[in-house]
């Protein structure tokens, strides 16, 4: 295996392959599908001006693989035979776009928080893109339920390696805004919590739960 130093690691070593069928080209072919969905909504013609948003959350995650196996390598790479999940956590903002009063469209950006540590069994989520259409509903007129679902390519890194993953993503947020109390025009901020599979496909799947603010406004 190639060591993120540019140096092989001797002797044989098991892995997980991977085959991800998402590839660039068809993330590419989503975001157009997903925009056409959203433009061809009715409700787009009631929808008064332009809703932008923008969401800023950390999200604690584990990272699991199909079997146990070493999947990354480095100094104690024997922790990463033991399991076959691993704790993780980043950071992740969202911009989003109101398309109309019930759907929305988020593109998500995530860096990393926690480093990896072998000893501790966690890896580290260096990098993680999304794109999502994101139905909209709210409950008893206080929280406002979102449902995003798309895709998202992911880097999860060990001590001395890393690995790449795409895949479909999905979850599920509740966001208790500050209109709801407060008069507000143009602007508002929520408090957000939710959960969601970051990524998933055959051998992988990123997945946890998350916290954070959102800020609205409108034009």
């Amino acid at each position: 295996m190639i060591r993120r130093d540019g140096s092989q690691s001797g002797g044989p070593e098991k892995s997980i392959s991977y085959n991800g069928s998402i590839s660039g080209e068809a993330m590419k072919k989503l975001g157009a599908f997903i925009l056409s969905i959203a433009f061809a909504t009715p409700a787009m013609a009631e929808h008064d001006g332009w809703h932008v948003y923008l969401g800023a959350d950390v999200v604690e995650s584990t990272f699991a693989v199909s079997e146990p196996a070493v999947i990354f390598t480095g100094d104690n790479e024997g922790r990463f035979r033991e399991t076959n999940s691993t704790d993780s956590a980043f950071n992740r903002i969202r911009f989003g776009l109101e398309l109309s009063d019930s759907v929305a469209v988020e593109a998500h950006y995530g860096l990393e928080d926690d480093s990896a540590d072998a000893q501790q069994g966690t890896v580290a989520v260096e990098e993680y893109y999304g794109l999502y259409l994101v139905p909209k509903a709210e409950f008893f007129d206080v929280i406002n339920l979102t449902f995003p679902i798309g895709f998202s390519q992911v880097t999860v890194a060990g001590t001395q390696s890393s690995r790449d993953a795409d895949g479909v993503a999905y979850g599920m947020n509740a966001e208790l805004a500050l209109s709801n109390f407060v008069e507000i025009e143009r602007w508002d901020v929520a408090l957000v919590a939710g959960g969601m599979v970051y990524q998933q496909d055959k051998d992988t799947r990123l997945y946890g739960y998350n916290f954070g603010l959102r800020v609205d406004y409108g034009f």
